[in-house]
């Protein structure tokens, strides 16, 4: 049987299958979240090709329980919800439309992702306990559109408006113009540091390097979340839902980051292959042995591994390394003279336009630099002397806190703030 969803990649198979009459079902899931495109598109394809095309939909009970019990637009609320809400809508229906078949077709291409590079056009689907085959897995993007065309195959006219893949309404966007979906990737929590964004900007054009930019500002919108309250307004923990977009729009198997286990007691924690499950949540009691430096990279399907590989290093590692190489740095961590507001914990945090400023704070004007750099409205300064590497290098082998436990303030919320936020699919 074949699965679609009636992109581009599915059309041209659907067409192959009902040009040719071959006796094989075709199948398409409504989550009842779908484009009107899509519904547009499917009536096309049943009136060009006189088939009938089978449509599955959640089973109407979970439904209503759902909606009944946590509204129409739960999703939006946490990442538990959203997997309530694709396993109702997505993943019950089409296990039921895979069981008892032996053989499931799809319309995956290997350029659409790096993972899929080395991907054989026939494996076998252990969750499904199925034979998967892939028709045009080595097909270009080109070579489908000029299939379409040439055919007069009708299509999702949201291709045209850059959706790369199409899905929930509520869940999927287009790529913006200019983006190539496997290009370098940041998320932009529009609280960011200006001196960091000049330096990100500036590294991919030394580098020659493309990089896809996804907002938070956007996400927020898209997905109608609440933004930050208070006198500190922190998105850091807002741009979890951007990162999981990302890493489900490119189907990521696995993220490199340089987060460090002498940084705060959860990271400790953290393998250096830390495994995140389809939704991208970390669960600490579920994490692999790495005996021996080695290493077990291998995820199932919608998993990914979050990769760490200066875990074991230290701040002054890092800082040692950086002047072995001479790496240029943004010169927000240099010390620099910068306007503060000095909190009731003692804490350097800089005025900005997202920050409350009230007439009982105290604003001084400081010699500072930033050991970490994240969301400006909860990343506090440093007082510092250390204007070049070597002074950095010296201040650490005097330090007695890490750069996060000193700086970061949104991981003094609770104990657990960290841990909390890892489980819910934080970098």
């Amino acid at each position: 049987m074949f699965s679609t969803s009636l992109g581009y990649e599915d059309q041209v198979i659907s067409h192959f299958i009902f040009s040719n009459k071959l006796p094989i079902e075709v199948f398409t899931l409504d989550t009842g979240r779908l484009f009107n495109e899509t519904y547009s598109v499917l009536n096309s394809t049943l009136e060009r090709y006189k088939t009938p095309i089978k449509v599955l939909y959640p089973q109407t009970e979970a439904i209503e329980k759902l909606v009944s019990e946590k509204g129409p637009i739960s999703f939006y609320e946490s990442l538990e919800n959203r997997k309530e809400c694709c396993y109702i809508r997505k993943v019950e229906p089409l296990k039921r439309a895979l069981k008892g078949n032996s053989i499931w077709i799809t319309g995956i291409r290997a350029e659409q992702s790096d993972n899929r590079q080395d991907m054989p056009s026939v494996e076998w689907d252990e969750a499904n306990q199925i034979v998967k085959f892939h028709p045009i897995l080595n097909w270009s993007l080109d070579e489908v559109k000029a299939y379409i065309f040439k055919h007069n195959i009708p299509y999702n006219p949201l291709h045209d408006k850059g959706f790369v893949s199409i899905g929930c309404a509520p869940c999927t966007r287009a790529v913006k113009e200019g983006e190539d979906f496997r290009a370098g990737r940041n998320v932009d929590t529009g609280h960011n540091f200006e001196e960091a964004i000049s330096y990100r900007d500036n590294l991919a054009k030394q580098l020659d390097e493309k990089l896809i930019v996804r907002y938070v500002t956007d996400t927020i919108k898209a997905k109608k979340l609440q933004d930050g309250k208070g006198k500190f307004p922190s998105r850091n923990g807002l741009q979890t839902y951007t990162l999981l977009d990302v890493i489900e729009e490119f189907e990521f198997d696995a993220c490199i980051g340089g987060a460090r286990r002498d940084e705060e007691k959860a990271r400790a924690k953290e393998r250096i292959f830390s495994v995140r499950d389809e939704f991208g949540q970390w669960d600490p009691k579920m994490q692999r042995p790495e005996l021996w430096n080695i290493y077990n990279g291998k995820v199932n399907k919608g998993e990914n591994v979050r990769v760490f590989p200066i875990s074991n290093w230290t701040e002054l590692d890092v800082w040692n390394y950086i002047k072995r190489e001479k790496i240029e740095l943004p010169s927000i961590y240099f010390t620099h003279e910068r306007e503060c507001i000095l909190t009731e914990n003692g804490q350097l945090v800089n005025t900005n336009e997202f920050v409350t400023i009230e007439e009982k704070d105290v604003i001084v004007k400081k010699k500072v630099r930033y050991r970490t750099v994240g969301d400006m409205t909860c990343t506090a300064a440093v007082e510092s002397e250390a204007y070049t590497v070597d002074d950095i290098i010296a201040e650490l082998k005097e330090a007695k806190i890490s750069e996060r436990g000193a700086t970061r303030m949104d991981d003094r919320v609770s104990e657990a703030a960290m841990e909390d936020r890892k489980k819910g699919g934080y970098f």
